[in-house]
């Protein structure tokens, strides 16, 4: 009996270094997908639409509140455009709600928050709720394959 409990003891404690490298690869694929979200906002509050655009897959889809789906780099750079063609400026505000990685894929559920200045002066604010897929591409990066925003309840 001692032999058997000193075997299950041996493996399991050889396995706690796998577990624990589980979770540090985990928070620093956590910690990559956070630190994409401030890149994305610098090139959105500079109102760079192509860098914006370069941070979804080539096949990525933007899907709007109240717009038709953006599929494709070009596409979500052209929204982008728009957007950023119809205002002066914005400060953009990104909170993750829950963050779950499985594997090369992540699947996040947060918020923004966008204030923007018209081309006319005129402040104006958009609140969203957002689900994302997030994919590893070859390079080990982290890029958005899907991003699905819509307004919350008032």
């Amino acid at each position: 009996m001692k032999t058997l409990i000193s075997s299950v003891l041996i493996i399991v404690l050889s396995a706690l270094p796998l577990i624990e490298d589980s979770g540090e690869k985990i928070q620093s694929d956590e910690n990559q997908i956070r630190l994409r979200w401030d890149q994305f906002i610098s090139y959105w509050e500079a109102g760079d639409a192509a860098a914006c655009a370069s941070f979804y897959t080539v096949s990525g889809i933007n899907i709007p509140n109240a717009f038709e789906a953006n599929k494709g780099r070009e596409a979500i750079e052209q929204f982008y455009t728009f957007l950023f063609s119809n205002n002066q400026s914005s400060v953009y505000t990104h909170t993750t709600h829950d963050l779950q990685v499985f594997g090369n894929n992540a699947v996040e559920y947060g918020e923004f928050r966008v204030d923007w200045i018209t081309n006319e002066g005129s402040p104006w604010a958009y609140q969203a709720r957002v689900l994302a897929h997030w994919k590893k591409n070859s390079d080990g990066e982290w890029e958005i394959e899907k991003l699905l925003f819509n307004l919350p309840p008032e």
